[in-house]
């Protein structure tokens, strides 16, 4: 063998051995940004969020929204079905629960709702009538990724969410926003806004 052929051949397996610790590298990271996520959502659960300060629950928000931009599109939807399985496996709980307990976890929920919706419109009047992301309502918010406006986009994101959701997943939280709207009728309240 030639000297030039034994460099091109060295030079191969020193780019196969520099790729394949880049690609264990970028494994290894990927592990690592999926763990802080499920730490900081953790961290940030309803029953953990409240005991915190606003400060820094909203210090943490910010940590989970830079962590999550740094996960691969597969990872993000592996964590937002983690989430959508527990928020069923929570609603079907509910659900199955006697009426007295059925009813007081409504009631927590639903008070829970409406002070997040006046705590945002405080924001909003202190901000002139301006959103909390920034910009008046119609606009983009201040991070410039607003759900989209034009009713294909929207049509395309809801069929988007159907294909990512089960049967199930769907039949329960039809069930479950039922029982809630139902419960915030009895109370007086108009219904939850959210998807349908």
């Amino acid at each position: 063998m030639n000297i030039a052929k034994r460099r091109w051949c060295a030079l191969i397996a020193v780019l196969l051995l520099l790729s394949g610790c880049y690609w264990i590298y970028g494994r290894y990271r990927a592990k690592q940004n999926l763990a802080k996520v499920e730490a900081l959502a953790r961290e940030l659960a309803p029953e953990q969020a409240r005991k915190l300060p606003e400060q820094q629950r909203r210090e943490l928000f910010k940590q989970l929204q830079t962590a999550m931009r740094q996960l691969s599109p597969a990872q993000r939807g592996q964590m937002f079905q983690m989430q959508r399985q527990k928020r069923t496996e929570e609603m079907k709980r509910v659900l199955q629960l006697p009426k007295r307990q059925q009813l007081a976890h409504l009631d927590k929920e639903i008070k829970q709702s409406e002070e997040r919706r006046r705590r945002f419109e405080q924001m909003q009047k202190a901000n002139g009538g301006m959103r909390p992301g920034g910009g008046p309502p119609g606009f983009p918010r201040g991070n410039g990724r607003s759900p989209p406006t034009d009713p294909a986009q929207r049509e395309q994101r809801a069929k988007q969410r159907l294909d990512r959701s089960t049967a199930e997943e769907r039949a329960v939280s039809s069930e479950y926003r039922k029982l809630l709207n139902d419960r915030r009728a009895q109370l007086g309240l108009p219904q939850s806004p959210g998807r349908r």
